[in-house]
C-alpha cells in the first residue's frame, strides 16, 4: 500500500476552472496535474501515466474535444476512470455514449463539495 495520494489530471481550457479545481483537490489531498489543451494532457498522462488515478476532462475544448481525448487517455491507461465536465448538458450524454460505461458526468458550475465528492466515489471504485 502506498503512501502517496492520488494523482489527477485536470483539463480544461478556462485557467480560472483549473485553479478552483486545483485547490478544491488538494485541500481534499490529491495531487493535481493541469493541462490547458488536449495535447498537454496526453503529455502529462504519457509522463505519468503509472501514477494518474483519475482524468477530469471538460467536454468543449478548442483543438481536440473531451470525449476525443479520453479515447486516447483511454489507450494509454485504460483502468483510469473518467469524470467529464461541461456546462452544456446535451454535450454531457454524447461524451458518455462515445467514451463508453466508465465516465461520470458533474455539469458545471460545480461546487467544491460536489467535486470533491465526485472524486473520492471514483478513485474509490
Amino acid at each position: 500500500m502506498s503512501d502517496v495520494s492520488p494523482l489527477i489530471l485536470l483539463v480544461d481550457d478556462e485557467e480560472s476552472i483549473l485553479s478552483l479545481a486545483e485547490m478544491t483537490l488538494e485541500e481534499e489531498g490529491f495531487r493535481v496535474l493541469k493541462a490547458l489543451s488536449g495535447q498537454q494532457a496526453l503529455d502529462f498522462a504519457d509522463q505519468h501515466r503509472s501514477e494518474i488515478g483519475l482524468f477530469m476532462i471538460d467536454i468543449v475544448m478548442p483543438g481536440m474535444s473531451g470525449p476525443d481525448l479520453a479515447l486516447r487517455l483511454s489507450e494509454m491507461c485504460p483502468r483510469t476512470p473518467v469524470m467529464f465536465t461541461s456546462g452544456y448538458g446535451e454535450g454531457a450524454a454524447l461524451a458518455l455514449k462515445r467514451s463508453g460505461s466508465g465516465a461520470f458526468y458533474l455539469k458545471k458550475p460545480f461546487s467544491p463539495d460536489e467535486l470533491a465528492e465526485a472524486a473520492h466515489r471514483l478513485l474509490a471504485d
